[in-house]
């Protein structure tokens, strides 16, 4: 499949906008839930045209990454532009979807790649902002107290510019790669593979749960016990 480099770089760019503002959201200053899988699915799938398709690859990996946030000084992966990457890849390739779900299977396979090649540059983000830190300290005990706003407003562009490179240029490495083996792709069926990934993922999830939050589990045990009873059934492709 052929991707003309006009709709590259339309497809990069919004990846990109969008994986800056979800880097802004999870890390510096907002700390809303659209940063989460499910939500920044949504949210890129609407941008890029397609939020149902959002809803569903961003689904998949809330439940494939239910626990792989690192909290703390350890950052892991770098779910934010794993998924704007992946919903956006997946999208790029959706008008020409294969019955097997390949676009999805691609999608996912770019949010996965993305979000464990973005973790390098999370750390060195957070190295750059204990250097701002010091800086702004400094400045205060001169008196300039003015400073500390300033190294706010320079975390957040670092975090925005951060978001946007990671998620911007692993999306245009997806879609370059997606345009030579997309074809091949089309011809398998990962139906099977995808209906997988939720099992997996709520394998993880109960486990992360029964480790942590004994009340928690009782929850969610009594939430998926009201979604049968709804008839709610997980999007499969």
């Amino acid at each position: 499949m052929d991707i003309a480099w006009p709709e590259l770089a339309a497809w990069t760019g919004r990846a990109a906008v969008v994986g800056g503002v979800l880097a802004v959201d999870a890390q510096a200053c907002l700390h809303l839930i659209v940063s989460q899988p499910l939500a920044a699915g949504v949210l890129t799938g609407w941008v890029c045209g397609d939020a149902g398709l959002g809803l569903m690859v961003g689904g998949y990996l809330q439940l494939v990454w239910a626990y792989g946030a690192s909290p703390g000084r350890t950052p892991g992966t770098d779910v934010s532009s794993g998924v704007v990457a992946g919903v956006a890849v997946a999208c790029a390739f959706s008008s020409n979807a294969a019955p097997g779900g390949a676009h999805i299977a691609l999608g996912l396979l770019a949010a996965l790649a993305v979000g464990w090649a973005g973790a390098p540059t999370e750390r060195r983000r957070r190295t750059a902002n204990e250097a701002l830190a010091e800086w702004a300290l400094r400045r205060l005990r001169e008196g300039d107290f003015g400073a500390l706003g300033r190294a706010h407003a320079a975390s957040a562009a670092l975090t925005a510019l951060r978001g946007a490179l990671a998620a911007g240029v692993g999306c245009f490495l997806w879609l370059a790669v997606g345009a030579v083996v997309y074809n091949r792709l089309a011809v398998m069926d990962f139906r099977a593979a995808l209906v997988l990934i939720p099992c997996l993922g709520l394998a993880s999830f109960f486990l992360g749960i029964v480790r942590t939050d004994r009340k928690g589990l009782a929850f969610f045990a009594a939430g998926v016990a009201v979604a049968l009873l709804a008839g709610f059934r997980i999007p499969f492709p």
